[in-house]
């Protein structure tokens, strides 16, 4: 886990998620798809993925690319992925 916002933000919306909702998970994602938004600290293509279940939270920073549209999907496939390799055997 990272000490910025994007992984305070995406962690505190998967445990929102999860009670607002009263689910067993929460997932959120956070970051900047692009075009533009970007800063130094926080260059397009930035992405925080969080999985959130009664046991544990996990978050992911991951890194993509310039293109809004792929950066999308693959933060789709990526919080996919977390819930996968989250849950519970």
């Amino acid at each position: 886990m990272t000490n910025n916002n994007g992984s305070k933000y995406g962690i505190k919306m998967a445990n929102i998620v999860r009670a607002k909702f009263n689910t067993d998970i929460g997932v959120a994602t956070s970051g900047i798809a692009g075009p533009s938004e970007a800063t130094s600290e926080k260059p397009v293509g930035l992405v925080w993925v969080a999985y959130s279940d009664k046991h544990h939270t996990v978050m992911k920073k991951l890194q993509f690319t310039s293109d809004r549209l792929l950066n999308i999907k693959a933060a789709s496939i990526a919080v996919l992925n977390l819930i996968r390799t989250s849950l519970p055997k």
